[in-house]
């Protein structure tokens, strides 16, 4: 679940059923993924491999399952739970009394490098920048660390 929070404000994206399906393959569950000697291909983009590549094919199998939006799973059931809490406290005050968030729930796990760190102002020295402890699938495009990645291009 992502939530972002800025202002004493909430924000979510629009919840909707189909929110992962262009992260989905045919095949339910699976990411469109190819793995070479030479590149990775992650959701019909190539990105050449590098001294800097870290995952495996055994983690690229498990990228784009959005386990969170189907409806049985524990992670949805949570989900929704926190949504209609939300959804029912932070409205706007009548008489429009539209929710003050908005549901961000279909951003695309594949991230720059500056996306996740730079612009977070994540010293180049910190820990998590190393290739031990952050999915890279070269030098400068990674699968997100965390859900504030995406949150400088959210609040442009």
């Amino acid at each position: 679940m992502r939530l972002l929070v800025a202002a004493s404000r909430c924000c979510f994206l629009q919840r909707t059923p189909s929110a992962c399906v262009r992260y989905l393959s045919s095949a339910p569950g699976a990411a469109n993924s190819v793995m070479t000697e030479a590149h990775t291909e992650l959701f019909g983009i190539t990105y050449a491999r590098d001294d800097m590549t870290t995952v495996t094919p055994d983690l690229l199998e498990r990228v784009g399952r959005c386990l969170h939006n189907n409806p049985a799973h524990p992670l949805n059931i949570i989900k929704r739970r926190i949504f209609d809490y939300f959804d029912r406290t932070y409205r706007k005050p009548q008489p429009s009394s539209a929710p003050l968030f908005t549901c961000i729930d279909n951003v695309n796990p594949v991230v720059t490098v500056e996306q996740n760190f730079d612009e977070l102002l994540t010293p180049k020295n910190h820990p998590a920048r190393r290739k031990e402890d952050s999915y890279y699938l070269n030098s400068s495009h990674m699968l997100r660390a965390h859900t504030s990645a995406h949150q400088p291009e959210l609040f442009r």
